[in-house]
């Protein structure tokens, strides 16, 4: 990793920051996980900062009792279809979703990004006596799209049950419960009950910072099945479990481009999670004196959101303490950085935007197409979930990490693919 050249605040006092004076590159080496492991600090606050597999390949993973009962559980990219004893679960009905091949007794969403709900109204319309769980936050995203998508409005509007974090509701005799994941406002773990089984589907989470947002709290019971969702993952590669690691290359580009003579720019950003993720890392840069002479605006959707995380977290994150400037207008000024999620996944034919021109007319602006922005939960994060959360078995969708796969697997943990398409698990008799 690049080292670092612009300006970062350091953590609070505390163990936080105690931690860090022993991160290099945003990593942890396994004499500086010794160390700390010797000095009290608890394995599951270290462990994701470390990403030396010769050291995970000696961990041994934390056991749990096995299901009681069969569950075949079936994944298509960010979905997953559960069943027990005619009970049918379908959690984030995506866009790989096919027909089902029943009717599902519940529908669970972890948060509202689009792979995670772009089928949701669709199969509602065709189950409309099918209730729907997800947390209050996801709901307020969601009713956001709801003018574009009018089965998501009447399903918002009639059958969704929104829950608190921690709160627990029973129907059909599923207990459910959810827990923040980090990675976007509203993003929740689901904490599933059933017929004596405990299991936890994590979504997409993170257990670090992003956005301002707290990372997903470590477990604090034993499950028969965890479902970890996983982004392709390498352990040599960002993303780690330390916020400032995954912000520098994004922060040194702006850098670079403001030496160069720079003064003007457009990041294009989805605009739910990575939009506040590099609003959260300028605005902590110039509280350490960085970029004295930029003003950080937000437009498009990247406003509308960012609007509801301010609200959220002003009183919780230093970057959010202040009203975030929002850009109302065409026209990107001088000596200012506009962050924005209205122009697609890429930014690309974009041309004709007047945002877009408003900033590549002259030599001074520029366009940041594709930033670097990391708001998944890093190798090491997932390395510690996979391993020290207690569990009978891991099964990883979603996407694959043939380092991660591999590693637990050789601790003695029993893991299933189930990122593989149309991949099924069935567990009998266990």
């Amino acid at each position: 990793m690049t080292e670092q050249t612009v300006p970062y605040p350091p953590p609070p006092p505390g163990l936080e920051r105690d931690l860090h004076r022993y991160i290099q590159h945003g990593v942890l080496s396994p004499h500086s996980t010794k160390v700390l492991l010797q000095q009290g600090f608890s394995w599951s606050m270290i462990a994701p900062f470390v990403n030396d597999v010769q050291w995970w390949e000696l961990q041994r993973p934390a056991l749990a009792s096995a299901p009681t009962q069969p569950w075949r559980i079936t994944s298509w990219g960010a979905t997953l279809f559960l069943e027990t004893q005619g009970i049918k679960i379908c959690v984030d009905p995506g866009p790989d979703m096919p027909d089902l091949r029943g009717s599902p007794d519940l529908i669970i969403v972890t948060h509202a990004h689009h792979d995670h709900t772009a089928k949701l109204g669709t199969l509602w319309a065709a189950n409309p006596e099918t209730p729907v769980m997800m947390s209050e936050g996801t709901y307020t995203l969601l009713s956001l799209r709801h003018q574009l998508d009018d089965a998501l409005y009447q399903c918002l509007r009639h059958s969704t049950l929104k829950l608190k974090y921690s709160e627990t509701r029973k129907i059909l005799g599923i207990q459910v419960t959810l827990f923040p994941a980090g990675h976007l406002l509203g993003a929740a773990m689901i904490e599933l009950e059933y017929g004596g089984d405990t299991m936890l589907v994590t979504g997409d989470f993170a257990a670090h910072d992003v956005g301002g947002l707290a990372g997903a709290p470590w477990p604090q019971k034993p499950y028969s099945l965890l479902l970890l969702g996983i982004t392709a993952l390498n352990h040599q590669q960002l993303p780690t479990a330390d916020p400032k690691a995954n912000r520098m290359p994004f922060l040194q580009e702006v850098d670079t481009l403001s030496r160069q003579g720079k003064n003007r720019f457009l990041v294009n950003t989805q605009a739910m999670s990575q939009a506040q993720e590099l609003y959260v890392a300028l605005i902590l840069a110039q509280q350490a004196g960085a970029f004295p002479d930029l003003s950080v605006c937000l437009a498009g959707f990247a406003k509308d959101i960012s609007q509801l995380y301010h609200k959220a977290l002003e009183k919780r994150h230093r970057a959010w303490y202040c009203v975030p400037l929002y850009l109302d207008i065409d026209e990107v000024p001088k000596n200012a950085i506009v962050i924005t999620g209205s122009l697609g996944e890429t930014g690309s034919g974009t041309e004709e935007n007047p945002l877009v021109q408003s900033v590549t007319h002259n030599q001074q602006g520029w366009h940041i197409r594709n930033p670097s922005v990391y708001t998944h939960a890093s190798w090491g994060e997932c390395a510690a979930w996979a391993l020290g959360v207690p569990c009978y078995a891991v099964g990883i969708y979603g996407s694959f990490s043939l380092s991660l796969f591999t590693m637990v697997e050789n601790t003695g943990r029993r893991m299933w693919d189930l990122s593989r398409e149309d991949k099924v698990w069935e567990i009998n008799s266990l």
